[in-house]
């Protein structure tokens, strides 16, 4: 295996790291995770493995299917420790309903795998979507460190598939749209912390401002 190959399996490594402290934080420091996004990425991940596996791409559905495998330990840590947001709303469930779309057709036209990979991409957009409101809404519940891990992951996995594979859809779908998820994903969890904290530090600066601020006492004339 010559050293770019290699990086698909570096990749991978660091990925598992990254859902390893997200598995961490679901079971100690009370991380909730999405689940219609989790349970989305999961069937996405699992029919580009299948995909890549029917296209002759063994390395890419080994990639693919080891992010499955990430996918399953949040899914199953977070029905342990039951800290998982229940499915709501029309991106939820629409999410979801692409995810049982997906896999349908992969397993009724297991050939049509350039359809599969799209359907999967699809999948796995709408279900970052739920995530990315989540981290807008609720940065600090979210573990950064498992975009940021997955992102530099996807991008090792990108280059080592496309050198063995070629750049073919359904070779590098799987890291390529990994990529590009987990790199908004970081920067709208960090951006809304840091925006965040900066808003309250401008809060306590006011409001010490106005404490030592006395209104000026006013003298009337008798």
């Amino acid at each position: 295996m010559n050293i770019v190959a290699s990086l698909a399996w570096i990749g991978a490594g660091i990925s598992l790291i990254g859902t390893g402290r997200y598995v961490i934080g679901i079971i100690k420091d009370g991380t909730r995770p999405r689940l219609a996004s989790w349970i989305a990425w999961f069937v996405a991940n699992v029919v580009l493995t299948i995909v890549a596996f029917l296209s002759g791409a063994y390395l890419a559905a080994t990639f693919n299917a080891l992010a499955s495998l990430g996918n399953a330990g949040v899914l199953i840590a977070g029905a342990a420790k039951r800290t998982g947001e229940r499915p709501t709303g029309k991106s939820d469930w629409t999410c979801l309903g692409v995810a049982a779309v997906c896999s349908a057709i992969i397993m009724i036209f297991p050939r049509l795998a350039m359809l599969g990979a799209l359907l999967a991409m699809v999948a796995n957009v709408i279900a970052t979507w739920p995530t990315m409101q989540h981290a807008w809404k609720r940065p600090f519940a979210e573990t950064w460190q498992l975009f940021a891990a997955n992102a530099g992951a996807s991008l090792l996995g990108l280059i080592s598939v496309a050198s063995v594979s070629g750049l073919r859809l359904t070779t590098i779908a799987g890291p390529l749209i990994a990529m590009l998820g987990n790199i908004a994903l970081v920067s709208i969890t960090l951006g809304r912390r840091y925006g965040t904290q900066i808003v309250e530090e401008l809060q306590e600066e006011i409001a010490e401002l106005e404490e030592t601020v006395q209104p000026a006492e006013v003298h009337t004339l008798d």
